[in-house]
């Protein structure tokens, strides 16, 4: 037995055993193991997007722990890291950093601005994951912008063009006015935003006398991209009107109204304006009745100047005023707020605007920038989704999600697809799409790649530098767009496999081993994106999906259960917390919350956790000076040392008995990724059965030298081995760097094994489950428990003696008979 230490310097040793564990390299897959032998885990990338705070730590650490538990299992465990250092977050980043805009230093620039502060970001990552003991494999890191990942993505676009997933064409998109690009769906995220409704006057044409339509609208800045009229077929009110022309208020612009049973009749006034475009309906109507397209608003969120807007022959140029015309142009390059109010203005001055109501209503904003979003027709390249959501519903239930309601989340956002993935952006640090146009027919080019030789050998390409085969410079024009985020970390399973599919892959016997994965860990706001479009792009490239198991986190709150954001100003940085407090209690807390549970952060649990870790160390200290002379070179199984009588007491055997059940109980839990359960099974065991109870029971018969007691004294130090042995086991996934410090005191040599890691994880059938013992101990405890209460009632020692202890036992027969054998 090695040195046992008097005290723990819990931030010099976890260091230490850091270090030891890289330089060791125990955490390295080995690439040779066959397939079922291997867990691989599709691990975050995090994104490149500014500070950590404890919501970073509070999952990837929640996933560290079942790997470390199936690492024990005698899983080869490829367990790698990357980093999303591509697309918009990097770039807000640079851009808050530099105090520079994208487009105002040029895209050459700007990206070796993106590099850099990637560079430095992946580096603070790196140290944060290492100090908090994640057990990652560090040979196996990438980033979404190397030229790997960036040939995967690639290569994947252009199978899925030429099999007509892909498309490209001008469509109505969600546009971001302040980060200037188009997004997708899944990046909306919906705010209440307080505005009003307003009463505006239109007039119809071609009635006897002019009538008047009331029109009630939170955008009035959109009446001069109104193109339509509608109201309900049904509605009374107003149905007389169809198949007349409305005058557009301010501009006389004669726009059609039409019926249809989309419009609710309850809402405002019961007849709505259609704009190109306000909304999804607005789409909708466009599309199904062949509306004329009048885009007022630019892609920098202003005011489109008059000779940009198409009003039409018989529309704008014929009808409206010098004065309308003139107004119109006061509006050019005005923000859309106030754009707003000057039509606002001229409505009431006109007396046009009616009863205007305060309101708060839903508005869909960009889930980075936060500005509300515009609806403008654009070149973009779309990922085909909306003609596959049975399939796609079908791979969800596939999915073993853990915990089983998170597939609610996947199913309604399925169910609720509205449009094709928009996968284009138009901005400068991303994945180039392999694209160049022909400029004699517009057409485009893509590179000829149809084997894994092909594209090892001919991606990634860069359009803006590089040329397709046979064409000159004069000849093409290369696509300017690049790659969704999304779009390329959708496609991590790949990226760590080295292949779009088994018949597609760069290294066919990896590809094999890795794909389909065995576990993606992830929080859950991010189903509808990284996880769906991650099953998006494996059903098209294999069918099947991209692994087995979906682990869902919850969030990491603050006390008042926001979500931890910078901007709120409710961070908790935790790299002070890992200085003050260490690593394994920051574990111990990520472990107690329940999985896929919103959780605030508290730091009373970091406290209980460095309790936790001091009661350990204290409780191995005492348990290997009980044992240091005991002979462990024929050591057999407690069950079986139970069946030979070399553990023959009573309460020994009961303590054997409580950890088969602990055992069965933590094993159990973290089968299923339960690691807060196993936590709790194996924190009841370790605080009350083992360190309240079992430890003050048999110190009699440890500290007696008396020959009469050698039997009894000899069975209680092999129970101390054993449940010493495995508690540490049974924590080691959770207080990783305690547990290794105490194992290599003493059990590492005698396991021959370089870390507790590589340990085996221990079996309940290794322990005996002893009815009678279970028995007789929950009796013996709750005597105890009465005894200490009487002394602390008493305001006496614990350690004092009674001089008479009187026992009734209730019942009769031979329940009562088994009661007072056991308890004698």
């Amino acid at each position: 037995m090695g040195k046992v230490p008097d005290r723990y310097d819990i931030r010099e040793r976890e260091a230490f055993w850091q270090r030891y564990w890289e330089e060791k390299g125990l955490y390295r897959w080995d690439p040779d193991a066959p397939r079922e032998e291997t867990f691989s885990v599709d691990t975050p990338p995090p994104t490149v997007s500014g500070s950590l705070h404890m919501g970073h730590v509070f999952s990837y650490t929640q996933c560290d722990i079942v790997v470390r538990y199936k690492r024990m299992r005698g899983m080869n465990i490829y367990y790698p890291f990357g980093f999303d250092d591509n697309g918009l977050p990097t770039e807000r980043l640079v851009e808050k950093i530099h105090q520079v805009r994208a487009f105002e230093v040029g895209r050459e620039r700007f990206i070796e601005l993106c590099l850099e502060e990637s560079r430095k970001a992946e580096e603070v990552f790196k140290r944060l994951w290492q100090s908090l003991g994640l057990s990652v494999d560090w040979s196996q890191n990438y980033s979404t912008i190397d030229e790997h990942c960036r040939r995967i993505s690639q290569w994947s676009f252009i199978r899925l063009y030429r099999e007509g997933h892909v498309y490209r064409r001008a469509s109505p998109t969600l546009w971001d006015p302040v980060d200037r690009t188009a997004i997708a769906q899944a990046e909306v995220v919906d705010r209440e935003i307080k505005s009003t409704f307003n009463d505006v006057t239109f007039f119809v044409e071609g009635s006897e006398k002019l009538d008047r339509v009331v029109i009630a609208t939170t955008r009035p800045e959109l009446i001069p991209a109104c193109v339509a009229v509608f109201c309900h077929p049904d509605d009374e009110r107003y149905n007389h009107l169809a198949g007349k022309l409305a005058l557009t208020p301010l501009f006389s612009v004669p726009v059609p109204i039409l019926t249809d049973f989309r419009v609710d009749p309850e809402k405002g006034t019961g007849i709505v304006m259609c704009c190109t475009f306000g909304d999804t309906t607005d789409i909708a109507w466009w599309q199904e009745y062949q509306l004329p397209l009048r885009q007022v608003i630019g892609r920098d969120g202003r005011f489109l100047p008059p000779e940009r807007v198409p009003f039409g022959e018989e529309g704008w140029e014929s009808r409206a005023s010098e004065r309308a015309r003139k107004f119109y142009g006061e509006l050019a390059g005005l923000k859309v707020e106030e754009a707003r109010k000057r039509i606002l203005a001229q409505l009431a001055g006109e007396g046009l605007l009616g009863k205007q109501e305060e309101i708060v209503h839903t508005v869909g904003c960009a889930e980075r920038s936060g500005a509300p979003l515009e609806i403008l027709v654009t070149d973009q390249w779309f990922l085909r989704i909306l003609d596959k959501k049975e399939e796609l519903l079908r791979l969800g239930e596939q999915i073993d999600w853990h915990p089983p309601h998170m597939f609610n989340r996947y199913r309604d956002w399925v169910e609720n697809l509205q449009w094709d993935w928009c996968i284009s952006r138009q901005r400068y640090y991303g994945v180039p799409f392999p694209v160049w146009y022909e400029k004699s027919s517009g057409e485009p080019i893509l590179p000829q790649i149809s084997s894994a030789e092909e594209a090892r050998e001919k991606l990634p390409v860069n359009p803006l530098v590089d040329l397709p085969e046979g064409y000159g410079a004069d000849e093409v024009e290369p696509e300017q767009d690049v790659m969704d985020t999304w779009a390329t970390s959708s496609l991590t399973p790949n990226i760590n496999a080295y292949g779009l599919s088994p018949e597609l892959a760069l290294e066919p016997e990896r590809f094999q081993k890795l794909f389909p994965m065995d576990l993606r860990p992830q929080a859950h706001e991010i189903i509808r994106t990284w996880l769906f479009y991650t099953v998006v792009r494996s059903y098209l490239h294999t069918g099947g999906l991209p692994w087995k198991h979906a682990m869902i986190s919850g969030w990491c709150l603050d006390r008042f259960r926001r979500k931890m954001s910078k901007s709120l100003g409710n961070v908790v940085t935790p790299e002070e917390e890992v200085e003050r407090y260490g690593a394994d209690p920051i574990r111990y807390w990520t472990a107690t919350s329940t999985l896929g549970m919103d959780t605030a952060y508290d730091p009373k649990l970091l406290k209980i956790g460095k309790k936790l870790v001091t009661k350990l160390f204290n409780a191995a200290r005492f348990t290997l000076r009980q044992i240091e002379d005991l002979d462990v070179t024929d050591r057999d199984l407690p069950v079986a040392q139970v069946r030979e009588k070399v553990i023959s007491e009573l309460i020994d055997r009961w303590l054997l008995s409580r950890l088969h059940e602990t055992v069965k109980r933590a094993t159990d839990a973290f089968e299923r990724f339960q690691y807060s359960v196993a936590l709790r099974a194996t924190e009841e065991f370790f605080w009350t059965d083992f360190c309240d109870n079992y430890l003050e029971i048999i110190k009699g018969r440890v500290y007696s030298d008396d020959p009469e007691l050698a039997l009894g004294r000899l069975s209680a130090q092999w129970s101390l081995f054993h449940a010493l042995h495995t508690v540490l086991k049974l924590f080691a996934p959770i207080l990783s760097h305690l547990t290794e410090e105490i194992y290599h005191w003493y059990f590492a040599d005698l396991d021959g094994e370089a870390s507790i890691h590589l340990a085996p994880w221990p079996s309940a059938k290794e322990f005996p489950h002893d009815e009678d013992a279970l028995y007789a101990g929950e009796l013996f405890m709750e005597l105890l428990t009465a005894v200490r209460r009487f002394k602390t009632e008493q305001g006496v020692s614990l350690a004092r003696p009674l001089s008479r202890l009187v026992v009734a036992v209730r019942g009769e027969g031979a329940a009562a008979e088994q009661k007072l054998r056991l308890i004698e």
